[in-house]
């Protein structure tokens, strides 16, 4: 549900919520999945700027492998701030937003390099940033329904990226020249 999640690479899993938004998020432990949403907010569009977000819920996750995390409609923050090595994500985005290195609502500023390996991101009508410090050796994105990618001069070394006839992207071209683009013949269900 709507949002603001900041997603980063720990030891352990924990996840943080703060005393005055506590009460508007639920969750339980179903199987082996984490499940946290909040029904309080209305959902904002996945194309809409970062500014709407400002008034959603926070909550900051921390977990050790960054795979089969699943957002739908939310915004999510991926960080790596602490600058950990070899760290690789793997996410489903449902009409959500995300961005790719620590973003601060009150400053545009550069913070140190964030390392990732490996970002694999299949995105159903949902908006994927790369900010400048995001530095990815491998990144492997499918843009399905409307969904658009933007790069704010980020590194990327190598990659993939996969689109319909809807995808929208906005790479500066040092990242365009290293990325691999195939059209998608079918589009998401």
């Amino acid at each position: 549900g709507p949002m603001y999640t900041t997603i980063t690479p720990a030891d352990h899993f924990q996840f943080d919520l703060g005393k005055s938004v506590e009460g508007e998020f639920y969750y339980y432990h179903k199987g082996d999945s984490l499940l946290i949403y909040t029904r309080r907010r209305v959902g904002r569009g996945p194309h809409d700027g970062v500014q709407s977000y400002r008034g959603y819920p926070g909550i900051h996750i921390f977990c050790p492998p960054l795979k089969g995390i699943h957002i739908i409609n939310g915004f999510a923050n991926l960080e790596n701030q602490a600058g950990r090595k070899g760290v690789s994500a793997n996410l489903l985005l449902d009409s959500t937003q995300l961005w790719v290195g620590a973003y601060d609502f009150e400053k545009d500023s550069v913070r140190q390099v964030e390392p990732w390996d490996t970002l694999t991101v299949h995105a159903v009508n949902s908006s994927v940033v790369f900010n400048r410090q995001a530095h990815v050796k491998m990144v492997d994105l499918r843009l399905d329904d409307a969904s658009q990618l933007e790069d704010r001069f980020s590194t990327l070394d190598t990659g993939r990226i996969q689109g319909d006839q809807n995808t929208f992207i906005h790479m500066r071209g040092k990242n365009f020249q290293k990325i691999r683009l195939d059209a998608l013949v079918h589009s998401a269900p």
